[in-house]
């Protein structure tokens, strides 16, 4: 689960801004979208390999980043 996930990148540029996604388990999902549109900072995110301005990321209930 993404619940109101924000990235700032440099001030100014906002790669996520309020993004909230779930994704039922055992299902697969992909995510689609033009250039720069936050795509690889997603998945970085979700990976624990960046982490958030703002917001949460749970898998499992668990914060990839923390607990994995």
């Amino acid at each position: 689960m993404i619940k109101r996930l924000f990235k700032t990148i440099k001030r100014e540029n906002k790669a996520l801004d309020n993004v909230s996604i779930k994704i039922k388990k055992n299902s697969i999902t992909g995510l689609i979208g033009f250039n720069g549109s936050g795509k690889t900072t997603t998945f970085n995110i979700l990976a624990g390999f960046m982490e958030p301005t703002k917001g949460n990321v749970l898998i499992d209930g668990k914060e990839p980043d923390k607990d994995f």
